[in-house]
């Protein structure tokens, strides 16, 4: 599978185990704008372009190298 197929499957699979968690709480419009733009940045840097350069990376080296950045991850 191509990485931006496995990415946005991931995505929508967790997306729909956490929907039923965000339908209890009633909305909030005010809350939302408030917070919209961080969360738009958020969500692109952590759910779309860290996935997408991780298995971009995968398909390019082998997994020992990937498993050394993983667990170096912290301390950069």
């Amino acid at each position: 599978m191509e990485p931006l197929t496995v990415g946005a499957l991931r995505h929508t699979i967790a997306g729909l185990a956490l929907l039923p968690l965000a339908l209890r709480q009633p909305p909030s419009v005010l809350a939302l704008r408030s917070v919209a733009l961080p969360l738009a940045v958020m969500v692109l840097s952590s759910g779309v372009l860290y996935p997408w350069l991780f298995l971009e990376a995968l398909a390019r080296t082998d997994a020992t190298n990937c498993s050394l950045l993983i667990a170096l991850n912290p301390l950069f």
